[in-house]
C-alpha cells in the first residue's frame, strides 16, 4: 500500500476522533435512539457531530456509532435541527472535496513516476558521460612505441656497411 495513501488514512482518522470527541458544545442525549421503523438502536445514545451525511453518536467511555439520515428516525432530526437534504448537500460537499484530494494525489503519483523516469535517465547519462570520459583517458595513457626505421642508405652513410 502507498505510504501517501496510508498516511492519509490515519490523518483522516485522527481528523474524525478529534471532530467527533470535541465537535458537540451543547450535550444532546437520547434516552433511546429510533431507527426509521421505530426500533431502537442504541440507548443513552450521546450525539457528538456530523460528518457529511452521517451522524455520530457516543455511547459509552470508548464506543462511538455512525448512522445516515435514512437509518434514523424523523424525530432525532428535528431535534439535531438537521434535515435529509442538508445533510445531503453537506455529503455532496465532502464527496467533491475526497475526489478533488484523490485527483490530487493521482497527479503527485504520475508526477513522481514521472521525476523516477527522469531521475533514471539522468543516471543512465551520467553513465555514460563517465564511460565516454574513461575511454578518453585510456586512449591518452596509452604509450606509442615509435621504432626506428633504418634505411639501407642511412647504413651506408654512417660507415657501417660495405663500401
Amino acid at each position: 500500500m502507498n505510504v501517501k495513501y496510508q498516511c492519509k488514512i490515519i490523518l483522516l482518522g485522527i481528523m474524525l476522533a478529534v471532530r467527533v470527541s470535541s465537535a458537540q458544545t451543547n450535550i444532546i442525549i437520547f434516552q433511546e435512539l429510533l431507527s426509521t421503523n421505530g426500533s431502537v438502536l442504541m440507548t443513552n445514545a450521546e450525539f457528538r457531530c456530523v460528518l457529511g451525511n452521517k451522524l455520530f453518536f457516543k455511547n459509552g467511555p470508548s464506543e462511538y456509532h455512525s448512522f445516515t439520515a435514512e437509518e434514523l428516525n424523523t424525530n432525532v432530526l428535528a431535534t439535531l435541527n438537521l434535515t435529509t437534504t442538508r445533510l445531503e448537500s453537506q455529503q455532496q460537499l465532502l464527496d467533491a472535496k475526497n475526489k478533488r484530494e484523490k485527483e490530487y494525489i493521482a497527479a503527485l503519483a504520475i508526477e513522481k513516476q514521472r521525476e523516477e523516469q527522469l531521475a533514471i535517465q539522468r543516471q543512465k547519462i551520467y553513465e555514460a558521460q563517465a564511460q565516454a570520459q574513461y575511454n578518453e583517458q585510456q586512449k591518452q595513457n596509452q604509450t606509442i612505441i615509435i621504432r626506428p626505421r633504418y634505411d639501407v642508405t642511412d647504413r651506408e652513410s654512417t660507415g657501417f656497411g660495405e663500401p
